[in-house]
């Protein structure tokens, strides 16, 4: 039994082949690649078009990072205080705490 990577390889081989052949031809590979693939005949056809998913290259997405400032995780910090859902340490960095609290304690100055 074939492995998908390989699978995928010899049906580039029969693409080439069954794109250039008559109708009698295209029969014969289609059985040919029915038998060794143990696919169904109708998906053999499709991954055998010009534009099939055997060319899709995987695309390696990346996850977007979240980036917070001082001002929003003092605003975060304020609606946990007022909602009382825990503390923020739990959800900021110290050094952004910190600031946050040299910003209350501008603020109460003021």
């Amino acid at each position: 039994m074939m492995d998908m990577h390989t699978r995928n390889q010899y049906l580039k081989e029969v693409r080439l082949e069954y794109l250039k052949a008559p109708k009698k031809q295209k029969t014969r590979l289609l059985d040919e690649a029915v038998k060794r693939t143990r696919l169904d005949r109708k998906g053999l056809i499709k991954k055998l078009k010009p534009k099939s998913n055997l060319d899709r290259v995987e695309i390696i997405r990346r996850s977007r990072t979240a980036t917070y400032g001082h001002e929003t995780v003092a605003a975060l910090a304020r609606c946990f205080e007022i909602f009382d859902y825990g503390t923020v340490a739990e959800y900021a960095s110290e050094d952004m705490l910190s600031k946050f609290e040299r910003d209350e304690a501008e603020k109460t100055q003021e």
